[in-house]
Order: structure tokens, then sequence, then C-alpha cells
């Protein structure tokens, strides 16, 4: 179930954006989704919007810039080869928190291309996203 807490959390772990420029946009632009079981925010540039969505357990990152749109678990899988250690979006109530906090550090740290709207950086989520899936079998 989310709570306050588990939003204003979110909050203060991604308040750097707006220190980058980015704009939280007011909680009645964004009601769809606000409710006992989630919430969203939404941070805006004026090339990325950064998307941050809690859902009963399970928390998301997207990004969105020019045409493409990928989520924080696909860019640290595909490009970063999982270097949060993150393998899911599924959280229960005692690790979200934590959760948050190491993802907002994450993305702090490590996704200024992301943030900036590099357009390297943009073609290259967009052609990782279109190459076909290689399918992995066990022996």
């Amino acid at each position: 179930m989310a709570t306050p807490q588990t939003k204003l959390a979110a909050q203060r772990a991604f308040a750097f954006l707006e220190q980058r420029g980015f704009i939280l946009q007011p909680a009645n632009d964004l009601s769809r989704f606000e409710s006992d079981l989630g919430w969203h925010l939404e941070y805006r540039s004026p090339t990325v919007t950064v998307r941050i969505l809690f859902d009963m357990h399970q928390f998301e990152v997207g990004f969105s810039a020019y045409s493409t749109r990928s989520s924080y678990q696909f860019i640290d899988r595909e490009l970063y080869g999982r270097r949060s250690g993150f393998h899911g979006d599924m959280f229960g109530p005692d690790k979200i928190v934590s959760a948050i906090t190491q993802i907002a550090a994450d993305v702090e740290a490590n996704y200024a291309l992301a943030l900036d709207g590099n357009p390297d950086f943009w073609d290259k989520v967009s052609k990782l996203q279109q190459a076909p899936v290689q399918k992995v079998r066990l022996p």
C-alpha cells in the first residue's frame, strides 16, 4: 500500500532533478494515478521527462527524450551491466524507501547523459531497444 511517506521519500531523493532545471509537475496534472495503492511524480526539462511511479510494491523510474522512452531497469541492465545490483522493481514495505534512495543516488551519479538529453546517449538507447532479443538457453 502506498503511503505519503514513500512519496515524500521519493521527492526528497529526486530533489536533485530540480537543481538540474527539471520542474516537478503539479499533482493536479497527474491525478489519474493518485490513490491509496500508488502515486507518481513527473519531472520535466525542455528535453527529458523523468517519471517515478509506485504501484503497490512496484517502483519504476522511466525516462523519455526525443521519441524514445526507456526505464531505469533497461538502461541499468543494457548500458551499465546491472551496476545498481537491482534485478527487478518489486520491493516490500520494509525495502521501498531504501530502494528509492539507492536508485535516485545512482541516477544522480551516473545518468547525466540521460538527464541532459544527450542525443548520442538517446540514440544508443533507441538502438538497443530496437535490437532483436536473444534468448538464452540453459544447457
